[in-house]
């Protein structure tokens, strides 16, 4: 492969076609180096509650009904993951408003959340705002298009 290992972005060259990136599963890679948990979202749930995410730095993805690549909506990161997918914004509205209104509208029975905590006993093993730059240049090479909730719909 064109990688040192999966999560070695450093060598992610401009010229890397989609076609190369085909069979790389970008949540496979991240859970191999980094402690992380899923959690589902429906419209009936208190978001609150349901988190199940640490207050610590790191990134997390959303996805439109199950953990398949393709049903990527979203790639985020946050200093303190708890409170950024809990009781942050979305669109400038609330997520626990915003993400209820666009499953209706787009049909969405639930959300699956992943996240990926970036530090580990306190050390940092990479900044959360470079791994969601490097998260995000990978799909974009991949899909050559950014998920649809990281332009505003």
């Amino acid at each position: 492969m064109f990688f040192e290992s999966e999560l070695d972005f450093n060598n992610l060259k401009p010229w890397i076609s989609n076609k190369q990136l085909d069979g790389f599963d970008i949540v496979t890679s991240l859970s191999y180096k980094f402690k992380n948990g899923v959690f589902s979202y429906k419209p009936s749930d208190e978001l609150k509650r349901v988190c199940n995410a640490p207050p610590d730095p790191g990134v997390y993805l959303i996805f439109k009904n199950s953990l398949m690549e393709n049903n990527l909506l979203y790639i985020g990161k946050s200093e303190n993951l708890f409170n950024r997918i809990a009781y942050g914004e979305q669109f400038h509205s609330k997520r626990r408003i915003v993400w209820r209104e666009l499953m209706a509208m787009l049909n969405i029975n639930s959300l699956a959340i992943n996240w990926f905590q970036t530090t580990d006993n306190f050390q940092t093993i990479i900044d959360s705002r470079e791994l969601d730059k490097r998260i995000l240049t990978l799909y974009r090479i991949k899909y050559s298009d950014l998920p649809p909730w990281n332009v505003r719909i």
